[in-house]
């Protein structure tokens, strides 16, 4: 049992562990190729991005070598991504995806959230 925001986590390990005992394929691992992006691309990323639709849902990305860090301000949670391409990075221990939004002049504008939740940069 868990009552928290930030059980994700416990609930990723009990899906993990139920599907392996079970012999599931509830859960597939998948296998990413990580790249790194470019001084400039990766520094502009850096900041700090808040929901489209309610700015008090914010988050912070920093970086941390070739990974990504990204600080959900909101619940204090705090996870780990790689570039897999230019546009997209992927959280390392989820899966979620997080596409790079860019303007005319290639500077980062927004993020999206698993192609459903668009954080603009602030």
């Amino acid at each position: 049992m868990s009552n928290g925001d930030s059980a994700s986590t416990v609930f990723g390990e009990l899906r993990i562990a139920i599907s392996e005992h079970y012999g599931w394929d509830f859960l597939r691992s998948k296998k990413i190729t990580a790249i790194t992006l470019s001084e400039a691309r990766a520094k502009q990323l850096e900041g700090l991005y808040a929901y489209e639709k309610d700015h008090q849902f914010k988050m912070k990305i920093t970086r941390d070598g070739t990974r990504f860090n990204v600080l959900d301000m909101a619940r204090d949670n705090l996870m780990a991504f790689v570039a897999t391409e230019e546009d997209t990075l992927i959280e390392l221990e989820g899966g979620a995806d997080v596409t790079i939004e860019t303007n005319d002049k290639g500077e980062i504008t927004a993020v999206i959230w698993r192609g459903l939740y668009r954080f603009e940069r602030i």
